[in-house]
This record gives structure tokens, sequence and C-alpha cells, in this order.
């Protein structure tokens, strides 16, 4: 575990390295949970949301963002993401 050290700005924010954001695949958007305890804080993905982005256009197709964790994919997540493609697709017929 590498040591790197972070400065909390005067409206309370700090910034995770790049490196460590890579590491772990944290994109822009993931929620995280932070623990605190008597030795200081840790953050972890948050548990029931989605590590990814969503879907994003990528050379006029739909692609899914997605961090994954290393589970399976559970039903709901599978059909919250059916819909979501669903949808965006219908808005991209609307819109020509």
């Amino acid at each position: 575990m590498a040591t790197k050290r972070v400065t909390i700005d005067r409206f309370g924010r700090l910034v995770v390295p790049l490196a460590v954001r890579r590491r772990h695949a944290w994109a822009p958007g993931t929620e995280l949970e932070l623990f605190d305890d008597d030795k200081g804080i840790r953050l972890v993905p948050a548990e029931s949301t989605p590590s990814g982005q969503g879907l994003i256009n990528k050379g006029g197709r739909l692609i899914a963002d997605v961090v994954w964790d290393g589970r399976p994919l559970n039903r709901t997540e599978i059909r919250d993401l059916g819909w979501q493609v669903e949808s965006e697709r219908e808005e991209r017929v609307w819109r020509g």
C-alpha cells in the first residue's frame, strides 16, 4: 500500500490522486462510503450503487460504462441496465 499525501481545501474537499483512482477503477460519479474510526478514515465503493457512469455513446454505439468489482450483476442491476439501454435508444430515435 502506497502512502499519498492530500490536502483538504477550505470547502472540506480532498482530491483522490489519479493513480489511486485508476488502481481502484473509481470513475467520476463513483459513490464511496467513508468509514471513520480511531485510526482514521477508509473509503470503499458504496455497495448499493453502480460504480460506473451507466451508458456512454462511443462511435454511435451505446456502451455500458461500468466498473466491474468482480461480482456477478444481480437481476435488478441487469434489468435496470436493460431499461436504461432501451430508454436511451428511444431518445436517440426521436432526436433523429
